[in-house]
Order: structure tokens, then sequence, then C-alpha cells
């Protein structure tokens, strides 16, 4: 009887180990092969992921210069290591702060995004792909460049003239930093009338006749409504019609002083040149009116 309980002892205790020793294994097992994580909820363990059988991916941007005020298209690709087709939804986190939900089909995808009129300079945005039970998450981030645009002033030449002459009114539109401007600008003139007028290498000059019954001082406007270089400009003139009108002697003296004006002197760029370049046009009108 002693050895019978002796011999049972030592079995039993055997038996437990031997149980404990198989369960702990297949644990082990099963996380180093599997990669399992595990949740205990409610005394069971689940499984959430198994991360090892999944497969990479890879998001790419492009990205995008344009204009603000404008509506952009932004290209995506979501590409999987197993070279297969991807079909999902990600997440375009936008510059300014809104998201959008975008449907990838075949691998390919895009975002639309309306540029805000008071954007300048860079913007980031990203893509985010959370993952699903076949593929990895993975993100992307994209640049959106809006170059900033460069001021012009219009400066418009004063004229003395007498009812009925017939006169030629001299226009500069000229770009802070030394740039040359060409290009179309709107001028009304005394009596309503509005004129397109070409502005090459920066000069224009407009004809209209003074109406006989004209005597004072008139404006001309001249603006331009900006493009995707320059900013809008407006600039005003007078002319000073009298009958006995004497020929003007201040207008070289005016438009150096309106440039002088208009240059920003902490600026980058050559001042100087745009002097230069406003004086040389006007000594060619000079000489063309000679």
């Amino acid at each position: 009887m002693v050895i019978l309980l002796v011999f049972l002892f030592i079995f039993g205790i055997n038996i437990v180990s031997a149980a404990d020793i198989n369960e702990n294994s297949t644990n082990v097992l099963a996380s180093q092969n599997m990669d399992l994580i595990y949740s205990d909820v409610d005394g069971y363990d689940d499984v959430l992921a198994d991360n090892s059988s999944k497969v990479s991916t890879e998001i790419s941007v492009e990205n995008v210069v344009t204009k603000a005020g404008s509506n952009i298209t932004i290209p995506i690709n979501v590409s999987s290591a197993d070279g297969m087709p991807l079909n999902c939804n990600v997440t375009a986190l936008l510059p300014d702060g809104t998201n959008q939900i975008v449907n990838i089909i075949n691998g390919n995808g895009n975002v639309g995004y309306f540029i805000p009129e008071d954007y300048s300079g860079e913007y980031d945005f990203s893509i985010e792909f959370l993952g699903n039970e076949n593929y990895l998450p993975s993100t992307a981030t994209g640049l959106i460049t809006i170059p900033p645009k460069i001021p012009v002033q219009i400066f418009i030449r004063d004229i003395n003239a007498k009812p009925g002459e017939n006169i030629n009114i001299p226009i500069y539109v000229v770009p802070y930093y030394g740039l040359v401007f060409n290009g179309n600008i709107v001028v009304e003139l005394p009596d309503g009338s509005t004129k397109i007028l070409t502005i090459t290498n920066g000069f224009g000059t407009v004809d209209w006749t003074v109406p006989m019954d004209y005597n004072g001082t008139f404006n001309v406007t001249a603006s331009f409504e900006g493009n995707d270089t320059y900013l809008a400009a407006n600039g005003t003139g007078f002319i000073f019609v009298s009958l006995d009108s004497p020929q003007s002697t201040q207008e070289g003296n005016q438009i150096q002083n309106n440039v002088n004006a208009m240059v920003d002197k902490n600026a980058t760029g050559n001042p100087i040149m745009v002097l230069l370049m406003v004086l040389a046009l006007l000594g060619i009108n000079i000489k063309r009116k000679q």
C-alpha cells in the first residue's frame, strides 16, 4: 500500500508538470511563429492582430506648384510589397485642417483642393493609410507651393494741354526688384472712355484728344488686375487743360519722384536699375515727341 501511494504521488506530480509544460510550450511557440497580440477581455484571450503575415505598403504623392484661388488635383498612389493592386481608403490631411476620405482603386486615387486666396508660400499635406487585415499602414507627406506675387506700381505722367489738342499720355508699369513688366492694362480717360494698353518693357502711351469744352484738371486712371506673377495695381495721372496752358516742365521730376517713392529700400534687387530703366524710357519718349 505504501509503495502504491508513493508511486501515485510521484506520477501525479509528473502529469501536472507535463500539462503545464505542454501549455506553456504551445503559447511560446504561437507567440514566436505568429506574433500574436492578446487582449484579456471578459476572461478570454482574443487575437487582435497578426502583423507578421501582413504586407507592407507605400504611399507616393506629387508636390504641387500653383497659385492662390485655384483648384488643384493631387494624385495619390498606394503600392504594396506583394505587387498586388491595392483597393482601400486613405485619409488626406489638407493645409486648412480639413480631412478628406479618398477611395483608392487599383492603387490610384486623387484628392481635390481649393487654394485659399490669401495663401502664399509653402504648405504641407499628408496622406494616411490605416492598414487592414492584409496590409500594414503607411503615410506620405507632400508640399503645395504658392509663389509670392511681386508688387508693381503704375505711373501716369501729368500733361498740360489745350482744348482740342491731341496728346500722348505716357504710362509706366514698374515692378519691384528690378524686374521688367510686359502685359496689358486698362486706361480710363477723362471722357469716360476706356482703352486696353499693351505695356512693353514697362512702358506704353495712350493717344487722346481733349474735348473743346474742357477746362480745368482731369483724371486719368490705369489699372492692372494682376496675374500669376504680379499683384494688382492702380495709378492716377492728371491732365491740366487751359487755353493758355504752357508746356509741362515737371514731367521728368514727377516720374523720378514716383519711382523713388515706389522703391522699397529694404527690398532685395537693384532699385537703381529700376530708376535707370524709367529714365531711359523717358528719354526715348521725349526724343519721339521731338
